[in-house]
């Protein structure tokens, strides 16, 4: 998942430097918001391992999951601002 996410904000930036447009920003801010519940998700996994803090952190990192985790899939709806035009390379025109 790293390195899918590496390649897409690489191919954006070749879209910036290619194109000087900075249009569809929003789609690393997306990217960015997808990786938050996996990242509330592994501190809560740790708060359940070391169990020396209590139900107190393990219930705020899962309620901190369940905030963000129904952003994760909205990625894929991200497509519909990816189109396809003639003068430039297909992976960098969207």
């Amino acid at each position: 998942m790293a390195g899918a996410s590496a390649v897409c904000l690489a191919v954006y930036g070749a879209r910036v430097l290619w194109t000087s447009n900075w249009s569809h920003l929003v789609l690393v801010w997306n990217l960015f918001l997808a990786w938050v519940p996996l990242g509330f998700a592994l501190a809560a996994h740790r708060a359940a391992a070391k169990r020396t803090h209590g139900r107190g952190q393990l219930l705020a990192f899962s309620a901190a999951w369940l905030l963000f985790f129904p952003h994760a899939p909205y990625l894929f709806t991200d497509l519909v601002h990816v189109t396809w035009r003639r003068r430039c390379s297909p992976c960098l025109c969207f």
